[in-house]
């Protein structure tokens, strides 16, 4: 199975296309997307960053019609967050390079339901005990509850129906810091002199820093000792080879090589969710800039996908993938 991953904004456009709002250019697309997910031949998944930026919405008649479209298309597929991949990454790089741990900490990269992509173990969704009752009586409504139940949490709630513990503006607050931050963050960097020579080295700095934690938890499971990975050089080649964090640190780096351009906060996810989707998906359709970005540090070269900007290119990218 090949798999696809659309951006937010493309699934807007896409959606707008197959509600008949933008003419017939995308209709190819749309054909050969849904016989490629019936076929059980494409995947379309959905990451984290969809659940939240379609909660934005204001208007729930908006997130309900877009949440339908990409349930459709979708069928609940996901990708695992971030720092559960990190942990395999972790010990697939330690074993690569010292030959332990024995045992890999696998992760379903690909899987369903929102509970996969925000990295949750447990059901799909939450069964009561009356439910639980219910479905033992009726074992055949439980798809379409689960179905319901998913595009509920993919859709938000209705503006006039809070729901206890879910806030869907967190995302934005944690956004406008990380934008904040990173231009806080250049400006240091060129006041201590760290020009585009020097910059890359300072970056690794960070995102070590950023890992300590889950990095000492994979090398203490593997027996290992922290001066076995001692060195500058040491540490950016095994950095390096973590697939998201690479990702991340690149798309960080080469952005911050253009200083004119402001850190934004929708920033923060656009490099997470790219973090995560183009060492595992086949195609990826992002924004222009965030292409330009990938192709500069060479990033759709290293895994071999294929990174676009224009919908009417992904037909053709996909009929050209290796069956």
């Amino acid at each position: 199975m090949r798999r696809v991953y659309l951006d937010q904004n493309k699934w807007i456009e896409l959606a707008r296309a197959a509600a008949g709002k933008d003419g017939a250019a995308l209709d190819d697309l749309l054909l050969l997307a849904r016989h490629g997910v019936a076929a059980g031949l494409l995947s379309l998944p959905l990451s984290c960053f969809h659940y939240m930026e379609t909660w934005r919405k204001q208007a729930w008649s908006q997130r309900g019609t877009l949440a339908r479209f990409m349930a459709e298309l979708s069928r609940f597929d996901t990708i695992a967050p971030a720092d559960l991949l990190l942990r395999m990454e972790l010990d697939l790089a330690l074993r690569e390079r010292f030959g332990q741990p024995r045992h890999i900490r696998a992760v379903d990269i690909f899987g369903r339901g929102v509970a996969h992509a925000f990295g949750r173990l447990g059901p799909r969704f939450p069964v009561s005990d009356e439910l639980r009752a219910l479905l033992a009586q009726h074992p055949d409504l439980r798809p379409s509850l689960e179905e319901e139940w998913e595009l509920a949490a993919l859709a938000g709630p209705p503006e006039d129906l809070p729901v206890p513990r879910l806030r869907t503006g967190t995302e934005r607050v944690h956004g406008k810091r990380f934008a904040a931050g990173q231009r806080e963050n250049g400006e240091r960097l060129r006041e201590a002199g760290f020009g585009r020579g020097r910059l890359p080295r300072a970056l690794i700095a960070q995102e070590l820093v950023a890992i300590l934690d889950p990095l000492s938890e994979a090398m203490g499971r593997a027996g290992l000792s922290a001066d076995q990975l001692a060195g500058a050089d040491t540490l950016t080649d095994f950095l390096l080879a973590l697939p998201t964090r690479r990702m991340n640190y690149q798309l960080v780096r080469v952005r911050h090589r253009n200083p004119q351009q402001r850190w934004e906060e929708n920033d923060l996810n656009d490099i997470a969710a790219l973090s995560v989707v183009v060492p595992y998906c086949d195609i990826v359709v992002t924004e222009r800039h965030w292409r330009g970005l990938i192709r500069d540090a060479h990033l759709d070269e290293a895994y071999g996908t294929i990174v676009l900007d224009d919908l009417r290119d992904l037909a053709p990218a996909i009929l050209s993938l290796p069956r």
